[in-house]
């Protein structure tokens, strides 16, 4: 056999797989009996459109000839990711529902402790404590609840991330932009959660702060 050229590596059963040693020879030089082809087109806009034409050309060519499994590059890229494609979709589901949950019970946790505190905060107003302070009060004493509980929210995404890293293709299990969101998510419910309430017994009369239960 004479080498005529060298080729960059290419992935061939499976993306995740790194390339495997190949060499490409003619079908013309096969030492095996051909009992299928595979030719690859490339055109501008929609390949499908070519399906036709190309039926046509190999009917003309050599008549009686079937074509068969006839897909699109993105296509065989997609069926190739079909088991990552699912994972992601039921983690994007299920991370979705867990942030939901969490907001949900930071709020009504912030929105109770507060509500209990409404008392203490009608005692410094009746003491001359002005509203701006009460409330900026109230706010860093959330801030720091949900920055610690988001701190442990991080290390332990830190410390699973391995477990996850072999379901998933070209994408890091700490992924920045995520974390960023997620962590800029839970911040704003936690200060929306401690701002309404806290907000609410700020503008209260000192005496009736006092009366509430």
């Amino acid at each position: 056999m004479e080498v005529v050229g060298v080729v960059r590596d290419a992935k061939y059963a499976s993306l995740r797989e790194p390339a495997p040693p190949t060499a490409y020879l003619p079908y013309t030089q096969s030492r095996r009996p051909l009992s299928s082809m595979c030719f690859e087109v490339r055109a501008e806009g929609d390949p499908t459109a070519l399906v036709s034409g190309i039926r046509r050309a190999v009917s003309d060519t050599v008549p009686g000839v079937p074509i068969g499994n006839v897909k699109t590059q993105a296509r065989l890229i997609h069926d190739s990711l079909g088991q990552e494609t699912m994972y992601v979709r039921l983690f994007a589901f299920f991370g979705l529902l867990a942030l939901l949950l969490a907001c949900v019970g930071l709020y009504g946790t912030m929105s109770y402790a507060l509500g209990r505190r409404t008392r203490e905060i009608g005692i410094r107003m009746a003491l001359g404590a002005a509203r701006g302070r009460v409330l900026g009060s109230a706010l860093a004493e959330a801030l720091v609840i949900v920055v610690a509980g988001v701190s442990a929210g991080l290390f332990l995404a830190w410390a699973g991330a391995r477990y996850v890293t072999t379901l998933l293709f070209e994408v890091t299990p700490l992924d920045l932009p995520t974390i960023t969101a997620t962590v800029a998510i839970m911040l704003t419910v936690g200060i929306g959660a401690a701002f309404l309430p806290a907000r609410r017994a700020s503008r209260l009369a000192p005496l009736e702060a006092l009366r509430e239960e």
